[in-house]
């Protein structure tokens, strides 16, 4: 089970650095992580109730060189491992998720795909 993780997550990883460039500059979160998200919120306010149940999302986020352990800690984040390079896989409860795609040193972040044979 945790291969299935792994190479989910650097499959994510590989598609996640190949999408970077497809997005303005301003934008942390990538499209199809904000669609879904939208999605989320149109849907009878499904984010709500994520944050009312105290669900945890899963991102993937690229920060700057920078930074430490304390600056993810002091931005919501509730548990990551580092990648590498300024990649994290994080925990991080929907209601602190704005919070922390404002601070400086996040550059990109992306919510898991489902993946699948095809």
């Amino acid at each position: 089970m945790n291969r299935i993780y792994i190479y989910v997550m650097l499959f994510s990883g590989i598609l996640f650095l190949n999408s970077m460039t497809c997005f303005a500059a301003n934008e942390k979160l990538s499209a199809s992580s904000r669609q879904t998200l939208d999605q989320l919120i149109r849907s009878d306010n499904r984010l709500e109730k994520l944050s009312r149940q105290d669900k945890d999302l899963r991102l993937l986020v690229q920060c700057d060189e920078h930074t430490t352990e304390n600056d993810l800690l002091e931005c919501g984040v509730l548990s990551y491992v580092s990648l590498g390079n300024g990649f994290y896989t994080i925990c991080i409860s929907p209601s602190e998720l704005s919070r922390f795609l404002d601070s400086d040193f996040v550059k990109r972040a992306e919510l898991p795909r489902k993946a699948s044979l095809s």
